[in-house]
């Protein structure tokens, strides 16, 4: 299933997902989270996401498990040289982390702080010059390469 993260707390190591086809939410846990290249398991309100779905420990809510950040569209398979224009659609200053969103559809291209090459701050709705690949240890996923940030919004 694909679905949206609406809600997450770091504190807490819970939140809520909801099915992009049906509207349905989902209870999800630190838990069910697939780790990262750092093993690290948290999620970004707004991010589109994996899951299964599974019975909840308490009754009330279904709960998503197998929780994969991040989807991928067919269309990305491009060049690795292939440079273009994307908006950072979700930031997490404090951990370094987003999303890029290409302006002509909905694909998600995975944002870390370390890839950026440019000087500038890093906030929603600022435009980037970046390139992308297919995630070495998740060919499903794509991650930003080459950032630079273009001077206006």
């Amino acid at each position: 299933m694909v679905g949206t993260v609406l809600f997450w707390s770091d504190e807490l190591q819970y939140g809520e997902i909801q099915d992009d086809a049906t509207g349905k939410i989902y209870y999800a846990s630190r838990t069910q989270i697939a780790p990262d290249e750092y093993f690290q398991r948290f999620l970004i309100e707004g991010e589109p996401v994996l899951f299964t779905e599974s019975e909840s420990r308490k009754g009330n809510k279904p709960a998503a498990k197998n929780i994969e950040p991040g989807r991928c569209d067919s269309s990305l398979d491009t060049p690795q040289d292939h440079r273009e224009v994307m908006t950072v659609a979700k930031w997490e200053p404090e951990k370094g982390l987003g999303f890029l969103r290409r302006d002509q559809n909905q694909d998600w291209i995975r944002l870390k702080e370390v890839d950026v090459l440019t000087e500038g701050e890093i906030t929603v709705g600022v435009k980037v010059w970046t390139g992308f690949e297919r995630d070495k240890k998740d060919p499903r996923k794509f991650r930003a390469r080459n950032v630079e940030i273009c001077l206006e919004k």
